[in-house]
C-alpha cells in the first residue's frame, strides 16, 4: 500500500551498508561546511573546542544509530533544548570562565611571600611550583585548575605545609578558600558546558540528518527505520488504517514473532495493529488465526532498537485475556 503510506512506488530499501555510507557522507559534508565557516560554523566550532576529533565523531555515531528516539527529539528541538536547560540549569560557559578569572582570591603579594618562602621550580609539579605559572591579575582558569584542583576536579587537602601556613595564616586562609571556590565554579563550567557541547550536537545531528533525508528521497530510498514507521502510522490512521487493516486480514493466517523480549514499542504497535482484526469487528477471513511470540524477558538486550521488554510482558497479558473473552 506504499500510496496509502505516503512512499514513492518505486522505493529500494537501503541495506546497512549503503545507510552507513550515506551518514558518513553526510557527516563529513556538515563539519565541512562547518570547518569553512559555512553553515554552523559556531557549533562545530563549539564541539572542536570541547572535545576531541574521536569524541566528536563517536558522539555523532552513536546519535545517529538511534534514530527512532534521535528523529522523536529533532522533531522538537527547541524544546529539547528548553528540557536540558530546565534538567541542567547553569549559566553560559563564558559566565563561568569570567567568574573564575575576576574572583581570583589570592594577590601577587601572597604569591611574593609564597616565592620567597619556597622558590619554585620552573620544571617542578609542587603546587608553588604550579602557582608560579599563574598571572594574580589575570589568571588561566586551566592553570587555577591544575594548580588547586585534583584530577576529579575536587579542591586538593594540601596545598603547602603546616608550617609554613603557620607563619603566614591569612595568605594560607585565602588558598584553602580559592581551592573550594574553584571546586564549585568547576562543577558550574562542568554543567555550562554539557549545554553548549549538546545544543551544539543537537544541531550538527539535526543537519547530517537532514542531509541523509534528502539523499534518500532524491533515489526513492527507504531505511528499515522508515519501514516502521510508515508502516505504524498507516495502520493506526483513521482513515485509512481500518481499510489497510481489513484487506491484510484477509491473507492473514498466522503471526510469529521471535525475538519478543527485544521488539521495540514501534514495532509492537505494528503487530497489535495487524492482530487487532483477529478479536474485533467482521473479519476478512473465517478461518481462525494464531500468534505466536518467543522471548525471555530476562534475555532482553534493553538498549536493542530500544526494545522494552516489559512491553513484551504487558502484550502477553492482554492478548490472552482478550482471546479468552472473544
Amino acid at each position: 500500500f506504499p500510496r496509502e503510506a505516503g512512499v514513492p512506488f518505486d522505493f529500494t530499501v537501503l541495506e546497512d551498508f549503503q545507510r552507513d555510507a550515506m551518514l558518513q557522507s553526510a557527516r563529513e559534508k556538515v563539519l565541512a561546511a562547518g570547518v569553512r565557516g559555512q553553515a554552523n560554523a559556531m557549533q562545530v566550532e563549539t564541539l572542536f573546542g570541547l572535545l576531541s576529533d574521536f569524541s566528536i565523531e563517536q558522539a555523532i555515531i552513536e546519535a545517529l544509530g538511534k534514530q527512532r528516539t534521535l528523529r522523536r527529539v529533532l522533531a522538537q528541538i527547541d524544546a529539547a533544548k528548553a528540557n536540558l536547560r530546565r534538567m541542567v540549569p547553569a549559566a553560559s560557559r563564558e559566565d563561568g570562565l569570567t567568574a573564575i578569572v575576576d574572583g581570583y582570591g589570592p594577590t601577587a603579594a601572597d604569591h611574593d611571600t609564597l616565592f620567597r618562602m619556597v622558590p619554585p621550580d620552573p620544571s617542578g609539579d609542587d603546587f608553588i611550583d604550579r602557582l608560579a605559572r599563574i598571572d594574580p591579575e589575570r589568571p588561566d582558569p586551566e592553570l587555577l585548575f591544575e594548580a588547586y584542583l585534583t584530577q576529579t576536579m575536587t579542591a586538593r587537602k594540601t596545598l603547602i605545609k603546616k608550617a609554613m601556613a603557620a607563619l603566614i595564616p591569612e595568605t594560607a586562609q585565602r588558598l584553602v578558600d580559592e581551592a573550594a571556590r574553584l571546586e564549585g565554579l568547576s562543577a558550574d563550567l562542568v554543567r555550562a558546558e554539557l549545554i553548549e557541547r549538546s545544543e551544539a550536537m543537537l544541531d550538527i545531528v539535526a543537519a547530517i540528518s537532514e542531509d541523509y533525508e534528502r539523499q534518500k528521497r532524491a533515489r526513492s530510498l527507504l531505511d528499515f527505520d522508515d519501514l516502521i514507521e510508515k508502516l505504524a502510522a498507516l495502520l493506526n490512521d483513521h482513515d485509512r488504517g481500518l481499510w489497510v487493516r481489513y484487506k491484510l486480514d484477509s491473507r492473514l493466517s498466522h503471526i510469529l514473532v521471535d525475538e519478543g523480549q527485544d521488539t521495540n514499542p514501534q514495532q509492537w504497535e505494528v503487530i497489535e495493529a495487524l492482530i487487532a482484526e483477529f478479536f474485533y469487528g467482521d473479519s476478512a477471513a473465517a478461518r481462525p488465526r494464531t500468534l505466536f511470540v518467543v522471548g525471555d524477558q530476562k534475555q532482553s538486550i534493553f538498549s536493542f532498537q530500544g526494545a522494552d521488554p516489559q512491553i513484551f510482558v504487558d502484550l502477553g497479558r492482554q492478548v490472552h485475556y482478550t482471546a479468552r473473552s472473544v
